[in-house]
């Protein structure tokens, strides 16, 4: 157990030192954070710069509630079966809502800072006209009344189209679309993963993943690097694993990519032991140039892998298009889900899908000069005013992945001094070993990067 990433933030609520730290306990106690003893109140109080009297009325408050049970001269531990209900009741409820997930970030910004923090991608500059045109391209087409599932018929050609052209054998009824990748993440997620059953990922990533995963009570296995032999050698000998998650093509929030002796490795590992792989390829056109990488699944088109897509890393346009590419014995699966999730993807917006899809690859180019000059930007002022800063070289992505050698939390307080909105690492590894990590995000022009971290390298200064 690692306390401080199961004590995250447990200063920013209500009440006393004493109830803040109970409220923060609790809540790691019933997702199950902490499954055997606690630390003496003592050693926690050291850790955590308080008086052993605020930890002993802390747990005080916890033994009340019959959170915790100890005994004279004992340890002091989980109270197991009291936790039960309302462990369950909160799986229930923490479908999508769990609390201390990302999504704050993005429902209550900050609206005075410079937010560095959000990889939202808007419109790239120079196809603004293009965007306008697709959306009185849609707002003219037919609106399809009758739900559908799987998806507009003509936009399921259209992206089978796309993979067909990488090398992938794709027909439209392989594919599924969603209301973006972060439902396409949902949907396979609920197609695997029953509570309890382990989630098989590289960290640091995607938090919004990490988020789903733990609103369904998955267990995260999180790996350093699927390019590790070992790593994939202890996958194939693990009997528990039901998903891989992976990304294939810039993975956020590092932009490495999974080098092809390593996929063609996943893919047979998916295929002998029948685990679910997720190829989450929302990032696929945020390249620095026009290089191309093939998806897990054009190594075995049939293998039990979902290759999920996106319109909004792309086009900026908001459109909230994803989609599911996968084998015909799960297409079916996966589209009931999505029926019960939401019916069908709104057909105005699939419409927009189609209008822009008749121009991806202008799209993609700009996006691909845009995302380079910014990250150019990003290193060559971190370069100026950050010296000892370190970042590996990265190919695509849509932000930048950085080793401040120092607490992150404390260089995300002090850039929020001075007026600039980061993100810790933590919240890209539940294995807390992302604490020096922050993650700039790509999304704001080459000015605001620069400006940005010139602001945090003053107010660290």
């Amino acid at each position: 157990m690692d306390i401080d990433v199961v004590l995250a933030g447990w200063t920013h609520g209500r009440g006393s030192k004493a109830q803040r730290l109970a409220t923060a306990l609790e809540g790691a106690l019933i997702r199950g954070e902490i499954a055997g003893p606690l630390p003496a109140e003592r050693r926690l109080a050291a850790h955590l710069g308080l008086s052993r009297g605020t930890v002993a009325a802390a747990y005080g408050v916890l033994k009340e509630r019959r959170r915790l049970t100890s005994r004279p001269g004992g340890y002091t531990r989980p109270d197991i079966e009291n936790l039960k209900e309302p462990a369950r009741a909160a799986r229930l409820a923490a479908r999508g809502t769990a609390p201390g997930t990302t999504l704050g970030s993005y429902v209550d910004p900050d609206p005075a800072a410079l937010n560095l923090s959000l990889a939202v991608l808007g419109v790239p500059g120079d196809v603004h006209e293009i965007v306008r045109a697709a959306y009185r391209a849609a707002s003219e087409r037919a609106t399809v009344t009758a739900a559908q599932p799987f998806g507009d018929p003509e936009l399921r050609e259209r992206i089978a189209a796309t993979y067909r052209a990488c090398g992938l054998f794709t027909e439209a009824d392989h594919i599924v679309v969603t209301q973006g990748a972060r439902q396409a993440i949902v949907l396979a997620t609920l197609a695997a993963v029953q509570p309890g059953d382990h989630v098989a990922c590289e960290c640091p990533i995607y938090p919004g993943a990490l988020d789903i995963f733990r609103a369904h009570a998955a267990a995260i296995r999180a790996v350093t690097s699927f390019d590790d032999p070992g790593v994939l050698a202890e996958l194939e000998r693990s009997p528990s694993i039901a998903m891989i998650y992976a990304s294939s093509v810039y993975r956020n929030p590092t932009g490495s990519v999974i080098e092809p002796s390593t996929a063609a490795r996943l893919v047979r590992l998916a295929r002998a032991h029948d685990i679910l792989v997720v190829d989450d390829r929302a990032l696929e056109h945020c390249a620095f140039d026009s290089e191309i990488i093939a998806p897990l699944a054009a190594y075995d088109a049939d293998a039990p892998i979902l290759t999920l897509g996106s319109l909004d890393k792309t086009t900026g346009a908001g459109t909230r298009i994803g989609w599911i590419r996968a084998p015909r014995r799960l297409v079916g699966k996966i589209a009931r889900l999505k029926a019960l999730s939401d019916l069908a993807s709104p057909s105005l917006t699939q419409g927009l899908a189609i209008a822009l899809l008749d121009h991806l690859e202008p799209i993609a180019a700009a996006r691909r000069r845009e995302l380079a000059e910014r990250y150019a930007a990003a290193t060559r002022t971190m370069a100026e005013v950050l010296p000892g800063w370190s970042y590996r070289a990265q190919r695509g992505g849509s932000s930048l992945w950085v080793d401040t050698h120092m607490d992150a939390d404390a260089v995300v307080a002090a850039a929020a001094g001075a007026g600039v909105t980061l993100m810790g690492g933590r919240a890209f590894d539940p294995s807390g070993a992302a604490g020096r990590h922050i993650r700039i995000a790509l999304a704001r022009p080459a000015g605001d990067l620069t400006a940005g971290i010139q602001r945090v390298a003053a107010a660290l200064a």
